[in-house]
């Protein structure tokens, strides 16, 4: 008789605490089934026995239990009675075994019946099977394999052996775990990690390693014959930056980089000094203060007329009139205005359709001095204005100057 890996009580009245070899024996005995079970002493053999009578007591049969000693009958009896049901018992082969004491057993077991009460034992058996199952899903869960094809149990008991070893703490995410689709692939995953660590000890640590920076993971003969001269561009490149540190700082007068944020810090200095403002040349090695103070008062001034004056005629006419020669246009004018009666008229008609193509609204004959005088005040703010250099600025020029000192 071959016991089952999982033994099933549902259909067996267990009054007694049993494991589950004992379990398989009630339940067989239950079922009618006949067999032998031996064991060494101590190992449950009169539990089971208890059982056995009381699983048969619940089914309403009759039971036998004979045995060459009589120590094993008082065992038995001394547990029935144990469970409230000894009064069931008739000896018959015993020192007790006379008429009165048999009619009195028989009277006992009879009112033992007439009184016995209802209970809610089906409830209770309910409950019970229900925390069964409960407690058997835990221990289905502990055995159950996952896609690398281990339990829990396994990986519990690897943890522990783990847990007191000496290491770097790696954490493995979870979603690593729940991507892994095979034991082979952790396996091979395993063995990628043995080789980084043959490699870390060869090597050093990959964190300290100068051609960490390098990403590839592929060796060719050709990547070979391209690394040698891109090697020495870099190396160019990084003497050529070395030494554009060291001149840059020591313009602005910092310690040379060493260090990689060190680098970072310089970089950002740069960056800061290029956003800087910046001042003609000749401003930042003047040696007249005042003279230099008194220049950059008179190009504000200039500024702030300018801005006036684009304020008042800047909407009416375009930046190509502002081009143009005020005393040119005022000798075609006055030209145009003394011509003969007939060649009057054509002649200020040809002036005005001149000017009023920069003009943004329509021009008409009334315009024309007032568009002079606005072309006369430009040409006076545009006149050459001196600097210390000796040098004089167009107008063009000037706004250039103005907007690099952030005054335009």
């Amino acid at each position: 008789m071959v016991m089952p890996k999982r033994v099933d009580r549902d259909d067996a009245l267990i009054a007694v605490k049993a494991d589950a070899s004992q379990l398989f024996a009630i339940k067989e005995a239950a079922a009618d089934k006949s067999f032998v079970l031996h064991g060494p002493p101590g190992t449950g053999k009169s539990q089971v026995i208890t059982g056995i009578i009381a699983n048969a007591l619940a089914h309403d049969k009759r039971v036998l239990f004979v045995s060459e000693k009589a120590a094993a009958l008082n065992v038995v009896e001394r547990r029935l009675d144990a469970l409230g049901i000894g009064k069931f018992c008739l000896e018959l082969h015993s020192n007790k075994a006379n008429k009165s004491h048999v009619l009195d057993q028989l009277q006992q077991a009879s009112e033992m019946c007439g009184t016995a009460q209802k209970t809610n034992y089906a409830e209770q058996l309910a409950a019970v099977r229900s925390l069964k199952e409960r407690l058997d899903s835990y221990a289905d869960a502990l055995y159950e394999t996952n896609e690398a094809q281990l339990t829990l149990r396994e990986q519990i008991c690897r943890y522990q052996e783990l847990r007191d070893v000496e290491g770097p703490d790696l954490p493995i995410s979870t979603e690593y775990i729940a991507n892994l689709a095979s034991f082979a692939d952790l396996e091979g995953d395993v063995r990628l990690v043995e080789l980084l660590a043959a490699a870390t000890s060869e090597l050093g640590s990959p964190s300290s390693h100068p051609l960490k920076m390098i990403l590839g993971s592929e060796y060719s003969h050709e990547a070979r014959f391209k690394l040698e001269p891109a090697c020495a561009d870099l190396e160019n490149a990084v003497k050529q930056s070395v030494n554009a540190a060291a001149i840059f700082c020591a313009k602005v007068n910092v310690v040379a980089p060493r260090l990689a944020h060190e680098w970072r810090q310089l970089d950002q200095l740069a960056e800061e000094a290029l956003a800087a403002p910046r001042l003609p040349g000749a401003w930042t090695t003047h040696n007249d203060l005042v003279s230099l103070l008194s220049e950059i008062e008179f190009v504000m001034n200039e500024k702030a007329q300018m801005d006036a004056f684009v304020s008042r005629y800047g909407s009416t006419w375009s930046s190509g009139f502002f081009s143009l020669d005020p005393n040119a246009i005022e000798q075609e004018w006055s030209e145009a205005r003394s011509a003969g009666l007939f060649k009057r008229k054509r002649a200020v008609g040809e002036v005005v359709r001149k000017v009023s193509t920069y003009s943004t609204v329509p021009l008409t004959e009334e315009g024309i001095p007032p568009s002079h005088c606005a072309a006369a005040q430009l040409r006076r703010h545009g006149s050459l204005l001196p600097l210390s250099s000796g040098k004089r600025l167009t107008l063009s020029r000037r706004h250039e100057a103005l907007r690099r000192l952030q005054l335009d």
